[in-house]
């Protein structure tokens, strides 16, 4: 990845090139072109990818708390009414935050992709595969628990 200072407006951006960049080839049909995407953008992933991880880690400090509480119902049978409760508000509160949380997620992942789409326009394979992932739900949630599962 090359980087490179645009003389007119003094914006860095990044350039991503194919690896045989420097071998001409005859076959015109078979060349990559090069796609910018600038620094600025490259920063804005970056942050969108590390606040999904801490949103992950407020739910997994949450899930902490209810296996907690169901563990006190079993040590203590004897708080087993007001535990019960403590834990039904704490599952409440993690499906509440699990929708909004879910909706920042798909919001975050848009931002992170938009710029990806720029890159993959002429990548019809590519951009087709961008917007399966996005329209598809299910399979949304599966990578983004692999991504948390990893952190």
């Amino acid at each position: 990845m090359a980087q490179s200072k645009n003389n007119k407006t003094g914006e860095s951006t990044a350039s991503i090139e194919p690896e045989n960049s420097s071998q001409q080839d005859n076959d015109a049909s078979t060349e990559m072109p090069t796609r910018n995407i600038t620094l600025e953008q490259l920063h804005t992933l970056q942050n969108q990818v590390s606040a999904l991880f801490s949103i992950h880690q407020e739910l997994q400090e949450t899930t902490d708390l209810i296996t907690e509480a169901v563990s006190q119902i079993i040590d203590d049978p004897e708080r087993v009414a007001m535990s019960f409760e403590e834990t039904l508000v704490l599952i409440k509160d993690v499906i509440d935050r699990s929708d909004e949380y879910s909706e920042h997620i798909k919001r975050s992942l848009k931002e992170i992709v938009r710029p990806l789409r720029h890159v993959a326009s002429l990548d019809m394979a590519l951009a087709q595969g961008l917007g399966h992932v996005l329209s598809n739900e299910v399979f949304l949630e599966e990578e983004l628990r692999l991504i948390c599962r990893d952190y």
